[in-house]
């Protein structure tokens, strides 16, 4: 299975995934209180979170898909007798996933 984010964001999306357990449980809380206005903040607050999430994962699949085309790019160079290091070499950061 490939990882739902970058290496670089695991720490993130971890610290989301926790806060949106919290946000859940904010919300049960401030049902069982009877605090709409509670229950709407920490509705809120959940939508930013997972909006922020969503944003790691779309940064993820955009890599996957940067990733997959300049490998075929050096393949069919390779393929036609053609020294891809170049290549290689300028699209190192895309290629290693060390993306900041």
């Amino acid at each position: 299975m490939t990882k739902s984010v970058l290496t670089k964001d695991l720490h993130k999306k971890q610290i989301l995934d926790e806060f949106l357990q919290y946000c859940e449980q904010k919300q049960v809380e401030a049902l069982q209180n009877h605090d709409p206005y509670q229950f709407c903040t920490w509705i809120k607050e959940a939508r930013l979170a997972r909006r922020e999430l969503a944003a790691l994962y779309r940064a993820k699949e955009q890599y996957d898909e940067e990733h997959t085309r300049i490998r075929g790019i050096v393949h069919r160079l390779r393929s036609i007798g053609v020294n891809a290091d170049v290549v290689e070499r300028v699209h190192y950061i895309t290629l290693s996933e060390e993306v900041s």
